[in-house]
């Protein structure tokens, strides 16, 4: 009786760290796409305080433009904004990569788990966090993709079909 309790806790205790270890990806999945929106936010302003730019479509002499351009200390700081945001945006999506695979790695294993999981509070505690852990970051995935697009479709239409 003593060691077919002892493999139960055995098993609790694998369970949970194996929990622990899921929860601790999802934290950093979490944080990866909430870096990529706070990137794609920074490219999507520093977008928009470019966009007292001319489109090209309008202009007459591109190279006088772009010369008159590139004297102005704040149209650079936006275009090496823009370009560093857009890079580590791409650099925390390729690092979020890695966390895809949580959602059927913790579906396993609640699966496997399941009545071991509801019956003991820690674990079930650890359940919640992580569930809460891949809600938001799918939420921040979710707005990041809203993000890129809205950006992508501005450039778009600004150059193509000015305001004025």
């Amino acid at each position: 009786m003593i060691s077919n309790e002892h493999f139960l806790t055995q098993i609790q205790t694998d369970v949970s760290q194996e929990l622990i270890s899921l929860d601790k990806q999802a934290s950093q999945h979490k944080r990866a796409t909430f870096s990529q929106l706070i990137c794609l936010v920074l490219l999507l302003v520093s977008a928009m305080g470019t966009s007292a730019i001319e489109p090209l479509s309008q202009q007459k002499n591109i190279s006088f433009e772009l010369q008159r351009f590139l004297t102005d200390p704040f149209q650079i700081f936006l275009i090496i904004v823009m370009v560093v945001s857009f890079a580590a945006s791409w650099l925390f999506w390729a690092r979020d990569i890695k966390y895809q695979e949580l959602s059927p790695q913790f579906a396993k294993l609640y699966k496997e788990h399941a009545d071991m999981i509801k019956n003991s509070a820690p674990l079930t505690d650890l359940t919640a966090h992580f569930e809460n852990q891949m809600a938001l970051a799918s939420h921040y995935n979710i707005l990041s993709n809203i993000i890129a697009l809205a950006v992508i479709a501005g450039i778009v239409l600004y150059q193509f079909h000015p305001l004025y």
